[in-house]
């Protein structure tokens, strides 16, 4: 009966091992995305992301970590881009968060003007069809010139009619829109 025991034990530890592993290897998401914080070092960003196959690092910038939901075309990411002293100073998305309510029309686009502030935007365009893009510190560790970028969907799908807006310091200083109606 004890060998019963210890091989049940045994068992029960082989597959939470395995299911760990598992975890490790699926991917990237909103919720680690989210625990990424500025002033982070290149270390404290991999380990929070998983690390393993579906992170990369590098990039033409310097130290970078890119990191994959899912394999495949068109796959939500996370990247994160670091100061020459180690530190996230930039943080950027693609995917991993959905529109609660994407209907952003081109009347909402047209009541929004570069200078507008970040009250003046939200009270313009529908928020519930926009997501976080990225946000970033330029000038890290000075926290002026902040960046926020938010990405407004009219539908829903790949490649809907869309919006984006960059504010900086919460002043809108960039806008587009493709193909809305």
């Amino acid at each position: 009966m004890a060998r019963t025991g210890v091989a049940l034990v045994a068992a029960a530890a082989a597959v939470v091992s395995t299911g760990s592993a598992a975890q490790a290897e699926a991917g990237f998401s909103a919720g680690k995305y989210e625990q990424v914080q500025f002033g982070m070092t290149f270390d404290e960003v991999w380990e929070i992301s998983g690390g393993g196959s579906m992170c990369h690092t590098g990039g033409s910038l310097g130290d970078s970590i890119l990191c994959y939901a899912e394999s495949g075309d068109y796959a939500p990411y996370g990247g994160f881009s670091f100061t020459d002293d180690g530190e996230l100073w930039s943080k950027r998305n693609e995917y991993l968060y959905k529109a609660k309510t994407p209907s952003v029309k081109l009347s909402h686009y047209n009541r929004t003007a570069l200078g507008m502030t970040e009250a003046q935007l939200w009270a313009a365009v529908p928020k519930d069809s926009c997501v976080s893009q990225g946000e970033s510190y330029p000038n890290w560790p000075a926290r002026t010139g902040f960046e926020e970028k938010y990405y407004c969907a009219a539908a829903t799908g790949l490649f809907p009619p869309s919006a984006s807006f960059h504010l900086t310091d919460g002043v809108l200083t960039y806008r587009y829109q493709r193909s809305l109606t």
